[in-house]
């Protein structure tokens, strides 16, 4: 930093394409301070250093981080930068890399930094890099094609649709920075990303010609997938980025950018070449997110064979759990054993969370070999854990009880469990935001003084990002209109410090609904359930459920019943019977 001549130095938790699970070459954050958490960033001065992560890692800073070398701060209402910047003398220099920070966030610092007499300084190479010497290779695997009969549409109809929003706004050209959407639209996928199948790429459509260019490493390229593609879309070497933005000088004026993952670095460059960018909303997120009949099919299918998985692993915890024997990390390795056995099954979608006790207070806990409990005992066991599948995308979370669960375990299970069927339950008119239903979740909670410190529902992507899309369910952000075909997980908690840690999450398919009301002709929509794993029973309070809920977790377990068990043996079959047996 004083060679640079700065007197704060920048590391936010991201990349060059704002990804949600970095590359292990990408992990600055991770390196300099140890946090792993998927929020957070950290400001580096000559004399002190400052971590803000947000509500979910508040514990998990605290154990992983080294108090005396950092003062640690939650991300909130207030804006981190305006927390450290108006700590700093005038005259100060802040030093950033463009390369890590979407162009309206930069902006926004920008202004603040006037605000407080400061100069801010772009640093071409980030100082981690510099530092890190041993840090990761970039993944350089094959790419390759994610076929109709999953995705349920070509890419050649994708673009042509894209094409046809562009034109119809004016827009000359659209840069497409989310490797989300690029996966998506191209119906190609990669392992550039843990956890989630993505290609790190920049893609530009020019609409008028109806013409796609992709610029990527073409040594990843087999002549299978070249040859494919070649009659719609040319394939750029990606150093030959900046040379390609000088031919479209002379072809088009501006280009449209997608204000939520374009870099700030990226859009600078298309600046300095005489282009005006033009700030937009991803054009492709709605649509990606609405899932085509063939993919919602896929969905269900995939659930299915998931389903299957947990309950085989179920039944090997029921049998095993008096061993003494089985750890956190033992349930990471089967659960990822039970998964292999399904058909298209590809990876994991997260790092799976297998919680004991204490660690299920930790909203995003991880174990490790430092951290690793063996499960024995009385408490809880929250498992959250997901797979992607070339089918679909699935994420559950179950909290199981081992040994002897106390009267006040039962109690917060059960008012989640009550959450759940409520937010379950609901039919909705059209236009609907999932921020409108986020208290439904709640509520149960808050007539006890109780509440969680995480959203209720995330989008889910099609074999793509397990967190996706316009779509959520939350009370800080209310997130787009709900709409036919969106899938959102359902997973309210609670969580007691240094105890235990609840959650019980189902992905859910927004349909439309049966329920109509002719008085009002007004479209409504509910939620299919999608995940089919049963919950313990031996944690529900029966005494503070309504009939409508039991009937609720009976019919949801002879579903469970019905789809999962031709997946089973003998023995898991005769396991999940009691497992699903009525209320």
């Amino acid at each position: 930093m004083r060679n640079c001549q700065i007197d704060c130095y920048i590391v936010p938790h991201s990349d060059e394409y704002q990804s949600e699970f970095l590359p292990p070459q990408s992990e600055r954050l991770a390196w300099l301070t140890g946090f792993t958490g998927s929020a957070g960033i950290a400001f580096i001065l000559l004399d002190q250093a400052y971590l803000f992560v947000d509500g979910r890692y508040q514990l998990q800073v605290k154990k992983q981080v080294d108090a005396e070398v950092y003062e640690f701060k939650k991300l909130g209402a207030i804006s981190p930068f305006i927390s450290i910047f108006q700590e700093l003398s005038a005259g100060m220099k802040v030093g950033y890399d463009t390369r890590l920070h979407l162009l309206d966030d930069v902006d926004k610092f920008t202004k603040l930094s006037e605000v407080y007499n400061l100069t801010l300084v772009e640093v071409e190479d980030n100082l981690i890099d510099r530092l890190w010497l041993d840090k990761p290779i970039r993944a350089n695997n094959k790419i390759y094609h994610h076929n109709q009969i999953f995705s349920g549409m070509s890419c050649v109809e994708k673009v042509k649709n894209l094409s046809k929003e562009l034109l119809k706004n004016n827009y000359e050209g659209y840069l497409i920075t989310s490797p989300d959407t690029l996966c998506w639209l191209y119906n190609i996928r990669g392992d550039d990303t843990p956890f989630t199948p993505l290609i790190l790429a920049h893609a530009i459509v020019l609409p008028k010609e109806n013409k796609s260019i992709i610029f990527i490493d073409l040594d990843r390229l087999d002549d299978g997938i070249y040859n494919s593609y070649l009659k719609f879309v040319e394939f750029v070497d990606e150093k030959e980025f900046d040379e390609y933005l000088d031919k479209l000088t002379g072809k088009i004026k501006s280009i449209a950018i997608d204000k939520d993952s374009a870099s700030a670095w990226v859009c600078k460059k298309i600046q300095s070449k005489g282009l005006n960018i033009k700030r937009i909303q991803d054009p492709c997120a709605f649509t990606k997110s609405c899932k085509n009949i063939q993919e919602q099919n896929g969905m269900r299918m995939a659930h299915e064979r998931d389903g299957a998985a947990l309950i085989k692993f179920l039944y090997w915890f029921d049998k095993e759990k008096k061993s003494n024997e089985i750890t956190e990390l033992k349930i990471v390795e089967k659960l990822e054993f039970f998964r292999g056995q399904g058909e298209h099954y590809m990876g994991p979608s997260f790092s799976t969370i297998s919680a004991y006790g204490s660690n299920g207070a930790i909203v995003h806990y991880t174990p490790t070999k430092e951290s690793n409990k063996l499960v024995n005992g009385n408490s809880l066991l929250l498992i959250d854990s997901g797979g992607q599948y070339l089918d679909g995308t699935t994420d559950v979370t179950r909290t199981l009880v081992v040994g002897h669960a106390s009267a006040e375990h039962r109690l917060r299970f059960t008012q989640v469990l009550k959450g759940h069927i409520a937010l379950a339950s609901i039919k909705f008119p059209r236009y609907t935001k999932g921020g409108q239903l986020d208290v439904l979740a709640r509520s149960y909670l808050w007539q006890d003084g109780m509440d969680y410190d995480h959203g209720t529902g995330h989008g889910v992507g099609s074999f793509l990002g397990v967190h996706q899309g316009v779509q959520r369910i939350s009370k800080g952000s209310f997130g787009g209109e709900l709409s036919e075909g969106m899938v959102l997980s359902n997973e309210p908690g609670f969580y007691k410090e240094n105890n235990y840690g609840i959650r019980i999450e189902n992905l859910v398919l927004v349909r439309s609904s049966s329920f109509y009301n002719s008085d009002d002709k007004r479209e409504m929509y509910e939620f299919e359930t999608l995940t089919l794993v049963p919950i313990d029973k031996k944690l529900i309070e029966k005494n503070i459920l309504t009939q409508t809920e039991k009937d609720w977790i009976n019919e949801y377990h002879e579903q469970v019943f019905r789809r999962v068990s031709k997946y089973l043996g003998h023995e898991e079959k005769n396991w999940l019977i009691q497992a699903t047996s009525r209320i």
